[in-house]
């Protein structure tokens, strides 16, 4: 059986109540937000950028030599075809206070291009020539690339309803070329960003070396990205999730706790805008290995590592003069990939590009770093890292069972952080006016 989350012809029904003409509703579809969707989606309408992805990397290649702009284009346009969802827009029914926003009503949107006008419209609003960096840097293509990423992640950069954004840098005299893809992460999450770019480049190969065959528009819809549920070896059924769940029981604990008492500065949220910068520094290449190996010998994993790390430093760095109770961090959600286990095709499929899908393909749970003012006084951070490590690892191994039902549970957990959020009430959640992301043009 098909799940809630299964896309439908038509446009969802608060933009159908605005009376779109017969045409436009026909080459409408729209899904339900699923899970994390629904999470970052919200995080999208709160803060325009809200998760954004960067991801670039260098072109090179026997048939880079003639690469242009519009090699770009019509590699994007390809896409497009292959995989409609890039060009998919996030809307909400209109709202005028939080009391009436319905945030389980949000919809991804695609509209179907009725021929190449429309996706001409539309590349131009997601296509950007980028080379003016590589001049500035002075045809170094790394400068350019930072220079690049530093003003596409700016917080005064204009942000637009597409999830899917190609900038390109090139020169065509020295055969330098570069492209940095923007994604949002309502339905890219990081590893499908990579799959993002990986799908864009193997477009751009084809295009390199043979002209796409013409598309028919408006058939696209059909290779339209299926949510997690409609994704899973069983068949989704609507069974309600135990009120003892596991995962439930952690995260409504979770929510109950008091709020972080430690941790870098942040400006308040009604503050003037900030500015952040990051710190490159590049790692010998088989650190990941090594790391891995490590983390192994001592019980835990890479990522339970880095999060027990990061912890441990920020607290050290910037202990509070004072608490009350104890000193906890938490990650909620906590994302967990279920590419390789869990969905159809298990690890064959994750290795295989043509069973990709533009879709968030995460479940998740949530860990708890507990009781850390016990290493306050320490002096072996090193021993003190791996403790922590250990301690989340075990939680992660505790929930990972049960991401193979992801698909049942996850909406009820959304649902329950989403409620634990608004409560706070109007003073803590600003939401801009509905007009500002209920896209009254949809998609093109």
């Amino acid at each position: 059986m098909s799940s809630p989350w299964s896309w439908q012809q038509g446009p969802p029904s608060f933009l159908a109540f605005a009376g779109l003409p017969d045409e436009l509703t026909a080459r409408t579809w729209n899904r339900a937000l699923w899970g994390g969707e629904l999470a970052f989606a919200i995080g999208t309408l709160l803060n325009p950028g809200f998760s954004d992805m960067l991801l670039c990397c260098h072109i090179d290649g026997p048939s880079t030599a003639g690469l242009t702009m519009a090699h770009v284009r019509r590699a994007t346009r390809a896409l497009r075809w292959s995989h409609p969802g890039i060009a998919a827009t996030i809307a909400f029914p209109p709202f005028t206070s939080i009391a009436d926003f319905k945030p389980d009503q949000g919809k991804l949107v695609y509209q179907t291009a009725t021929g190449e006008k429309d996706v001409t419209d539309w590349l131009d609003e997601v296509v950007f020539d980028k080379s003016s960096y590589l001049t500035a840097a002075e045809a170094d293509l790394d400068r350019a690339l930072d220079a690049l990423k530093t003003d596409l992640g700016a917080i005064t950069m204009p942000r637009t309803q597409w999830m899917f954004k190609v900038n390109y840098i090139g020169d065509a005299d020295s055969n330098k070329h570069a492209v940095m893809i923007q994604t949002g992460h309502t339905i890219f999450d990081g590893i499908g960003t990579f799959e993002g770019l990986d799908l864009w480049l193997h477009e751009l190969a084809q295009i390199l070396t043979q002209e796409k065959e013409g598309c028919q528009w408006g058939e696209e819809a059909v290779r339209l990205a299926k949510a997690v549920p409609d994704r899973l070896p069983a068949p989704w059924s609507a069974e309600p999730t135990p009120l003892d769940h596991p995962v439930m029981k952690e995260i409504a604990a979770s929510l109950q706790m008091p709020p972080v008492q430690f941790g870098l500065p942040v400006l308040h949220p009604d503050a003037a805008p900030t500015y952040t910068g990051t710190i490159l520094k590049t790692f010998p290449a088989p650190l990941a290995e090594n790391l891995r190996l490590t983390a192994r010998a001592h019980g835990c994993g890479v990522f339970s590592v880095i999060v027990a790390a990061n912890y441990l430093s920020l607290l050290s760095l910037r202990p509070p003069p004072t608490f009350s109770g104890e000193l906890h961090a938490r990650i909620l959600p906590n994302a967990s990939d279920l590419r390789a286990k869990y969905l159809a095709g298990g690890a064959g499929a994750k290795r295989d590009r043509s069973t990709w899908q533009v879709a968030s393909a995460l479940g998740g749970g949530v860990i708890s770093a507990r009781h850390l003012e016990r290493f306050l006084k320490s002096d072996d951070l090193a021993k003190d890292v791996w403790a922590l490590a250990r301690e989340l690892q075990e939680q992660v191994a505790a929930q990972a069972p049960y991401q193979a039902s992801a698909a049942h549970w996850v909406p009820d957990a959304i649902a329950m952080m989403m409620a634990s959020f608004f409560s706070a009430g109007p003073a803590c959640v600003r939401l801009p006016s509905s007009d500002q992301f209920i896209n009254q043009r949809t998609v093109r």
